[in-house]
């Protein structure tokens, strides 16, 4: 990655994007069994979610296609 010009700040940020997109789908994108997993508050997700720009609601309607999309992103 470091190679490829990605810095720290952007590597993590994908990885954090990726790794709640797995547990989610694990989950059956259900936040709260989700938050469980990971151990964090509820909110605390919600939040993240927002910030990574997750739409869990878009995903739900169109799991295959957007978590592919997404995970590739």
């Amino acid at each position: 990655m470091r190679l490829s010009g990605i810095s720290y700040a952007e590597a993590l940020r994908a990885f954090q994007r990726r790794y709640i997109i797995e547990v989610l789908a694990a989950e059956g994108f259900h936040l709260g069994r989700t938050s469980r997993q990971l151990g964090v508050h509820p909110n605390t997700l919600t939040r993240t979610t927002h910030d990574l720009r997750i739409n869990v609601g878009e995903i739900r309607k169109n799991r295959p296609e957007v978590i592919r999309a997404l995970l590739t992103a």
